[in-house]
């Protein structure tokens, strides 16, 4: 902490200020893997099920997620 120069008052608003500012930082770390990370998700068990499907079966429940249209998607829904 810096040193400061006024009254008590100014030292407890400062100190508030600080603790503050700290608890946001603590904030913003824990959640920034969320907001700049690229996700890959793994759908193993998925791809093992869909095997298992007759081409009937996978056309009438089509689950694979690569024939979504994602930007037309993210532009209908968000």
């Amino acid at each position: 902490m810096l040193p400061v120069v006024g009254s008590k008052k100014t030292e407890r608003d400062l100190d508030k200020l600080y603790k503050s500012i700290w608890k946001l930082k603590e904030i913003r770390d824990k959640f920034e893997p969320f907001e700049i990370g690229h996700w890959r998700f793994r759908n193993e068990k998925m791809d093992t099920v869909m095997s298992m499907l007759s081409l009937e079966e996978r056309i009438e429940f089509d689950a694979d997620v690569r024939n979504i249209d994602w930007p037309q998607y993210l532009h209908d829904y968000c």
